[in-house]
């Protein structure tokens, strides 16, 4: 005879691994002692130089440092000009680069430079500076790292902008300049091909209704082209077919910027007329500052949505590219849908360096894992009664 046993099932929830999420720290407080693989951008950004420039004081980086450097096509002149204010710091230092916009390319270089190190070292030390890296960039090197076979340490540097164009004092002048109805602002124009990440390319089937979760950025542009692309069966008003997460931040120098893109978007979705209304998005804030906040929504709004055809837009802040590549990572049905503008005013886009912020991740793969049981059933026997855990059901 076997003995009665109390269990009970639970679902897992977001809140069960929130712990496991490395937290934003100070730069000054939070870094390595050496680093084996180093990746980062070109840009024009003045913040594009402060981490590479840092982490070379403090030998941080050294000549046994891998450094890859990505390029892009937009902007060319002005980010060569930028990064040749390194060359006094890297004149000693040997590195590579690659086509940041091409996933394929991106992914086959940093995989050949870990596994060129994985000769010499156990469990390389990876950082990568995303302060210049655009968000199909990061995508891509957060796909590649994060589901690399070999052992690796990831240390995520990011650099702030102290002043972004719009601020508070000129943004007046920035709406007048704005073409209300296509959503382009003056930080960047057009939009190039539309093309859906190589890497997040999603679990598509047919006679599915399609879902769209779209993160807008301050030019709704590109956003507006990737929403056009996907079909007239997204504008349908008779179904609830769209989610839109904006940003938030506790941050008042920089509050105005989210009140703006919601503006934007409301003007966009409303059609510029309230009696022609497009459709009603459901609306999410996360907050721009912690990157955890929008893995988490982006994971519950997919579960809420199974068995839909999943298509993320995603133009939103650099911190929380990454916690949407962990979210795509745990849910590999979405589809990412994604586009670069053609051209960045470099004089009007941001000014100065800010705040610089590191998050260390120190088991990236058991990370995953765990955002990959979110919404599993787990069987389980009281602990009180001195009984195990049963199992696990999906």
């Amino acid at each position: 005879m076997t003995s009665n046993k109390i269990c009970s099932l639970k679902t897992e929830a977001f809140s069960d691994i929130s712990a496991s999420f490395p937290k934003r720290q100070p730069f000054e407080k939070n870094t390595p002692e050496h680093l084996d693989l180093f990746i980062m951008a070109k840009g024009f950004e003045e913040r594009i130089l402060k981490i590479p420039a840092e982490l070379i004081e403090r030998s941080i980086i050294s000549s046994s440092t891998k450094i890859l450097i990505g390029n892009y096509k937009t902007n060319v002149d002005d980010n060569n000009k930028r990064f040749s204010q390194l060359s006094e710091l890297t004149s000693d230092f040997q590195f590579n680069e690659f086509d940041a916009e091409n996933p394929a390319i991106t992914k086959r270089t940093i995989s050949s430079a870990i596994n060129a190190t994985i000769n010499n070292i156990d469990k390389p030390v990876v950082g990568v500076d995303i302060s210049g890296s655009s968000s199909t960039l990061i995508f891509s090197i957060l796909n590649t790292l994060f589901t690399e076979k070999s052992d690796i340490y990831i240390w995520i540097f990011y650099a702030e902008a102290k002043n972004y164009f719009p601020d508070a004092d000129n943004n007046n002048a920035l709406k007048l300049a704005q073409n209300c109805s296509g959503g382009q602002s003056n930080r960047d124009y057009g939009a190039s091909e539309i093309m859906y990440h190589d890497h997040f390319r999603g679990i598509q089937g047919d006679n599915r209704e399609s879902f769209v979760i779209g993160v807008p950025s301050y030019s709704l542009d590109r956003f507006q082209r990737c929403v056009q692309h996907l079909g007239d069966d997204i504008i349908n008003i008779t179904q609830k077919v769209f989610a839109l997460i904006l940003p938030s931040t506790t941050d008042t120098h920089h509050a105005h910027r989210s009140d703006d893109i919601l503006n934007h978007v409301r003007k966009f979705f409303l059609n510029d007329n309230e009696s022609a209304r497009i459709f009603s998005p459901d609306l999410h804030q996360c907050d721009v500052e912690n990157y955890d906040n929008i893995t988490r929504t982006l994971i519950e709004i997919a579960d809420i949505n199974f068995g839909r055809n999943i298509t993320l837009i995603h133009f939103g802040p650099k911190l929380q590219s990454v916690g949407a590549s962990l979210a795509l990572l745990a849910r590999p049905e979405i589809r990412l849908l994604m586009s670069r503008p053609t051209n960045f005013n470099a004089t009007e886009y941001s000014n100065g360096v800010g705040n610089i912020w590191s998050i260390f991740f120190q088991n990236p793969k058991k990370l995953i894992k765990k955002l990959q049981t979110i919404g599993h059933i787990r069987i389980q026997s009281d602990e009180r009664l001195g009984f195990d855990t049963l199992g696990t059901k999906t």
